[in-house]
């Protein structure tokens, strides 16, 4: 059959009126009005109205079924289904029509009824084409974006709070000095558009450089729909006169090492933007944006106080919905920079790989005119849009998924599906918090070649890893053996657990009148992978280095009747725990010291992230 059926002529006309002409001709029928007059009345046959006038009194409570082929379900469950589409969709979570003839399937399969005409019991693409159009009146199909889970975090209980506070702030203030911001970029892309080509093409292509490069801008306006000149920071270190030249008028340029706005160049755009627009105007002056850490410095804050400017704050992952120029202005004012692009990429810069900066100016003063017409309108559109002006939270919240009806009672099997599957979208959208703690790991050092395999001598939440090599390979000058083990969450080069840590002396060690805390005297016979504190004062390499610093910390990986192999670490230095931690260097620093210069010997570290080991000493008073 056609998807697109056309009724011959010759056929016997079915159904030129709608159900809304047959419930207002039965009424005409039930005051009184005879078949005839109601005939000429709405154009409907009589056999028609005999038909459904008939049906009505024989069944009040049901609906007639069309004539022809019948749906292969029915129209509650069919109205059931669409209601549970919309319900997915709300949620974040769109099916698509492949999934809708996965779920037809399922459902056909668990009643036990096969369909002849589905391959598998599995409906085809006309099937859901055919099932849109019988609820087109609810149903449509669009393409869709996607947003980050943070995003879906955002809850009416955030957005409540949020209006709550918003109302306090926003009293008595006029709508020319409510302020909203943003930072957006313009791309160097122009973007795909659908072309002519021949039939059956597989990979149509169009000449014309693009790059992913894109220029950063502020933008601000007020919700009287003035927009602020734009702020544009170029990705440099230095600046040219040429790369302002041409531009909107009244426009600022700045530049920064990402491309993006710091410290300094937000400081800049509130001083010489926001600061001269507000400074004549009376009473209190709000500027909304989203809470970030480079919008706030202390000259800022002071220029704010001085010129009676507040500051408000959207809640965080919420400017999808909560920001005026997100939601109404930046979207056609990308679209009209794509078709600005284009042009200026088939005419000057169609040699060009990307966008020179002395060109952008001049292509930012012709989107700004051309934007110029509907700016008032956008701009306001999207201050009531985000329920700021006027301020209204039910804009937003109707955004937002609605709240299921757990506490009514449950009166049909729809309800009970219904509540159900909200209940499952609830969980994808607002997924636990319960994190697993990331599990340390750490550093192997293993020879190229070297296997690994997981020992099984211990089941423990913790895996033991073992570096396993022939015998007969002979000790390397990197302290690597066959006997070396790595245990991950224990030592670092892994002695085994019913090794004993050396036992600690009731007093520490004291060296030219200071106590080192956390280095303990040898009461026993320096084993293999025991910790220990080198003396380099007699040293000759201490004498070349340029380090005033003679103690160093290691692990022992050889043993000799006076002299003892150590491979020492390097002091990292931290915020927090500073003179705790410590780190191998990236090349091994592995000497040979008599046993006389060993000082102490220290606890086997806690091991940390990214190879950090922390000893219970304080290095910095050594």
């Amino acid at each position: 059959m056609a998807r697109t059926y056309k009724r011959t002529v010759r056929q016997k006309p079915y159904t030129k009126y709608t159900e809304n002409q047959i419930k207002l001709a039965l009424e005409d029928l039930k005051n009184g009005l005879t078949f005839r007059a109601c005939t000429k009345k709405h154009n409907i046959p009589t056999t028609v109205l005999h038909r459904h006038n008939k049906f009505k009194k024989q069944y009040p409570n049901k609906k007639m079924k069309k004539q022809g082929g019948q749906s292969i379900l029915s129209y509650e469950t069919e109205k059931m289904l669409a209601e549970q589409l919309i319900l997915c969709s709300t949620w974040g979570y769109p099916l698509t029509s492949f999934d809708l003839r996965c779920i037809v399937k399922a459902y056909l399969d668990r009643k036990g009824v096969t369909i002849k005409i589905f391959k598998g019991n599995m409906p085809g693409r006309d099937f859901a084409l055919s099932f849109l159009q019988r609820h087109k009146d609810i149903l449509s199909q669009r393409l869709c974006q996607n947003i980050k889970r943070a995003r879906t975090q955002v809850s009416r209980e955030i957005i409540n709070s949020y209006f709550d506070n918003l109302e306090k702030s926003l009293d008595n203030v006029l709508p020319e000095n409510i302020i909203n911001y943003d930072e957006t970029n313009l791309s160097d892309d122009p973007g795909r558009v659908k072309i002519i080509t021949k039939r059956g093409c597989k990979y149509p292509e169009r000449v014309m450089n693009s790059s992913k490069a894109s220029t950063s801008i502020m933008f601000a306006c007020t919700g009287t729909g003035e927009l602020l000149p734009p702020y544009t920071v170029y990705k440099a270190i230095h600046m040219y006169d040429s790369w302002i030249r041409g531009g909107p008028p009244n426009s600022r340029y700045n530049r920064s090492k990402s491309g993006w706005f710091d410290v300094q160049c937000f400081e800049d755009w509130l001083l010489k933007i926001v600061v001269p627009f507000v400074r004549n105007k009376p009473g209190k002056k709000i500027i909304i944006g989203d809470n970030l850490s480079t919008h706030l410095t202390m000259e800022g804050i002071k220029a704010c106080s001085k010129y009676n400017i507040e500051f408000v704050f959207l809640p965080p992952n919420s400017t999808h919905i909560t920001q005026p120029l997100d939601v109404a202005f930046f979207r056609p004012m990308k679209q009209a920079w794509r078709s600005i692009l284009t042009t200026w990429r088939m005419g000057k810069g169609s040699r060009e790989c990307s966008i020179p900066k002395d060109q952008f100016p001049q292509l930012l003063n012709i989107l700004m005119k051309k934007i110029e017409g509907n700016q008032v309108d956008n701009i306001k559109a999207g201050f009531r849009k985000c329920g700021i002006i006027p301020l209204d939270r039910e804009p937003v919240l109707k955004m937002l998924p609605p709240e299921s009806n757990a506490n009514d009672s449950l009166e049909s099997e729809a309800e009970v599906v219904n509540d159900s599957l909200v209940s499952i979208l609830k969980c994808m959208r607002y997924p636990s918090t319960d994190k697993k703690a990331p599990t340390k790991r750490q550093r192997m050092k293993i020879e190229p070649g070297q296997s690994v395999e997981v020992d099984n001598q211990e089941v423990s939440s913790d895996s033991e890893i073992s570096v396993n090599e022939d015998d007969n390979i002979n000790k390397s000058d990197n302290g690597n053996s066959s006997e070396d083990r790595i245990l991950i969450g224990s030592d670092w080069n892994g002695s085994d657990e019913d090794e004993d840590e050396p036992e600690q002396p009731a007093t520490n060690i004291e060296r030219n009148g200071k106590i080192l805390k956390g280095v303990f005297k040898i009461t026993d016979v320096l084993k293999v992978n025991d910790w220990i504190v080198g003396d380099f004062t007699n040293s000759t390499v201490s004498k070349q280095c340029s380090t005033k610093t003679i103690l160093f910390i290691g692990t022992i990986l050889e043993t000799e009747k006076t002299k003892v192999k150590v491979s020492f670490l390097k002091h990292r230095p931290t915020k927090l725990d500073s003179g705790k931690m410590f780190v191998f260097p990236e090349h091994e620093d592995i000497y040979w010291i008599d046993k006389i210069d060993v000082v102490g010997i220290l606890k086997h570290p806690e091991l940390k992230r990214r190879g950090l080991m922390k000893f219970e000493i304080d290095y910095n008073e050594w």
